[in-house]
């Protein structure tokens, strides 16, 4: 008795779709990246119930023939690989023809295609990657795919899925992801009629930035641009005051590939690792250029990985590139040759700091001192601050930079010749233009020689 058959092809659309589409932000992903390399140049994204209801990706690409539309929608049929040479030079974002398919074979799925001038369109209508309907469609420019009930035949996959803000965030960043790479297409992303990004195209990577990781970021970019040996870096990292808890705001691009390589990762840390507080990660956007022979993207499924033929020249031009970058900053100069007028800020700034000291006046906040509350109060920054007090508006912008204190924090005078260590770090939450919280600064003097222990975001 035979035991072995061939599954149906539906059954293997399925299979294959549990590599491809993780959860809609790998629908998103699919479809994006299919429309920049039909060198779209706006690529609009609407989504319903965090992607599960709906996922809708509009190009104004070249379009597909009828005849094409079809063959997208067969496994392994592509128009970016042709045979097996082609794996050494991949310049596309998708090269299986694995994508359509298997998402259509999990969804209610409709693709709408016409190619430049074409007096009709194509409409394509699938359930669960069952029978295909075809239809004329009106003629438009590019292509729409609409992806609704993500899932709705797989129910053991769709249980997994988190909550439907989760799956949004995760959707926004695979636009963020695909944005940052190419600055000159325009995304657009809306969540039930509110726009989520909105972002047209730009011949400058920092307006980019600016838009989808927030203006903050913008007065702390450094240039990064280094050649060796075939290899190039280019792209902007944020200084050291700038930083995150997590590794989320490091983004590397591989021949405009967003790509999570661990030897990626780590070189561009260890270039940091001087000049970012504990505990805390960098910013980054880089742009890795490397011979695509020399590069192997087809060892992850979500193709989110690479190998590299020689890694160990990717660090080093990683390392070398940040590196100049980040000594160029205007605060490691004055770290680097301090000048006379820093020198002469400096002194005055220790010289008043101990005269206040030996003044021995106790503080407001003190610990036995009680707080007065009526009357004026004292400037902030020449009285020990309640706790969680934040400073006033302007307050940083006031100090004046006199050097640094073992390669983590800021000297700076304050109001009144006061002495104020400042320990650069910004929440996370500053990327998307969400309210920052402050936390107590390092205040100086308390007593004849001790600090108030606190720290700053700045």
């Amino acid at each position: 008795m035979d035991r072995i058959h061939r599954l149906s092809e539906t059954l293997i659309n399925q299979i294959a779709a549990g590599e491809v589409v993780e959860r809609p932000a790998s629908v998103v992903k699919e479809l994006c990246e299919n429309a920049v390399d039909a060198g779209a140049h706006t690529v609009r994204v609407r989504l319903a119930k965090g992607g599960l209801e709906l996922i809708s990706v509009t190009d104004d690409g070249c379009g597909m023939s009828r005849g094409d539309a079809r063959l997208s929608l067969e496994r392994h049929a592509t128009s970016k690989l042709a045979d097996a040479e082609g794996l050494s030079s991949i310049v596309t974002k998708g090269f299986r023809g694995e994508a359509l398919p298997s998402i259509a074979s999990v969804s209610r799925f409709t693709l709408t295609t016409a190619e430049p001038g074409a007096p009709k369109g194509t409409r394509l209508e699938l359930t669960g990657g069952a029978e295909l309907a075809v239809a004329d469609a009106a003629p438009i420019a590019g292509t729409q795919i609409d992806v609704a009930d993500l899932f709705f035949n797989t129910p053991a996959r769709r249980k997994f899925l988190k909550r439907e803000s989760t799956e949004l965030g995760h959707c926004e960043e695979a636009v963020v992801r695909l944005a940052l790479a190419h600055p000159e297409i325009g995304f657009f992303l809306e969540h039930e009629g509110r726009a989520i990004i909105t972002s047209p195209p730009t011949a400058a990577l920092e307006e980019r930035i600016a838009a989808l990781l927030g203006t903050e970021v913008l007065p702390h970019l450094l240039k990064v641009e280094e050649r060796r040996l075939g290899v190039s870096v280019t792209g902007l990292v944020a200084s050291g005051e700038m930083t995150l808890p997590t590794a989320r705001g490091l983004y590397t691009f591989v021949n405009h590939r967003y790509v999570r390589d661990r030897g990626v990762t780590s070189a561009v840390q260890r270039a940091f690792q001087d000049t970012l507080p504990p505990g805390r990660q960098p910013i980054t956007v880089l742009f890795l250029e490397v011979d695509p022979a020399q590069v192997d993207v087809n060892v992850h499924p979500q193709k989110l990985e690479v190998r590299f033929a020689d890694p160990r020249s990717i660090q080093d031009v990683l390392a070398a590139g940040i590196g100049k970058a980040l000594g160029s900053a205007s605060w490691r100069q004055a770290q680097g040759e301090p000048t006379a007028a820093v020198h002469a800020h400096y002194a005055l700034a220790v010289e008043r700091f101990l005269a206040r000291a030996k003044e021995g006046a106790p503080l407001q906040g003190d610990p036995g001192v009680p707080v007065a509350h009526d009357g004026p109060r004292a400037p902030y920054g020449t009285a020990r601050p309640s706790l969680n007090e934040a400073p006033p508006p302007g307050y940083f912008g006031q100090l004046r930079f006199v050097g640094e204190l073992g390669h983590r924090f800021w000297l700076c005078e304050g109001a009144g010749g006061t002495l104020v260590v400042v320990h650069p770090e910004l929440p996370r939450a500053a990327l998307r233009q969400e309210p920052r919280q402050h936390e107590p600064l390092l205040h100086g003097p308390r007593g004849s020689s001790g600090w108030t222990p606190g720290r700053c975001s700045r």
